[in-house]
């Protein structure tokens, strides 16, 4: 049989940075609707749990949410992998549960992927991100606005990209993920060669006039 070609695509794997989150946090021209869903996946970016974990967790928060010595984290088994995820409880997340007096009803994975791109694109999350298509095999890439390209998992990244800047045992994130290995924990981070360079942005070397 004759083999055809098929167009494959390379998705850009994106995260949003914590401006990006105040962004969305300060949009004031979001539906009742939206903000509900910007508050969903808010919760995501600070837990990364998977939609039907984070369904489970916000339909009863208070049954996974636990205490030791006054501070406060979750704990709960995600749906996926059936890894016990044990995750810090933030400020963000504690104060979208409190708004919601303890029960958020998660629309559907579909929905969200669709209400969230409206939402980025209304709270200005726009730059360029670029697409790379392969056909025939020759690659070409374009470039599309930001909020075309962010979906429920873009949350996982986020989650993962944020806390490694701030948590430098990577064992101990992945008790939050529950990922099993660190090399799954590594292929979510999206800017750690970003950061491996960014102590050298003042070399000199970049200052060389010729």
């Amino acid at each position: 049989p004759v083999k055809h070609s098929v167009k494959s695509e390379t998705q850009p794997q994106i995260y949003l940075s914590l401006a990006e989150l105040q962004q969305i946090t300060n949009c004031e021209t979001l539906t009742d609707g939206e903000r509900r869903a910007a508050d969903i996946f808010l919760v995501q970016c600070f837990t990364s749990l998977r939609h039907g974990t984070l369904k489970q967790f916000l339909a009863n928060p208070f049954a996974y949410v636990k205490e030791h010595e006054g501070k406060s984290f979750l704990d709960i088994v995600a749906d996926k992998t059936g890894e016990q995820c044990v995750i810090p409880l933030s400020a963000v997340v504690a104060q979208i549960i409190t708004k919601y007096n303890g029960c958020i009803e998660v629309p559907s994975e579909v929905y969200m992927n669709s209400v969230l791109k409206t939402i980025c694109r209304k709270a200005g999350i726009d730059n360029p991100v670029p697409v790379r298509i392969t056909k025939g095999g020759e690659l070409s890439e374009t470039l599309v606005p930001k909020f075309q390209k962010v979906a429920t998992n873009t949350s996982r990244r986020t989650f993962i990209t944020i806390i490694r800047k701030y948590i430098k045992d990577d064992n101990a994130v992945t008790k939050m993920t529950g990922h099993t290995s660190i090399s799954q924990l590594t292929h979510y981070a999206q800017s750690t060669k970003v950061d491996e360079i960014l102590p050298y942005l003042n070399n000199e070397f970049f200052n060389i006039e010729i």
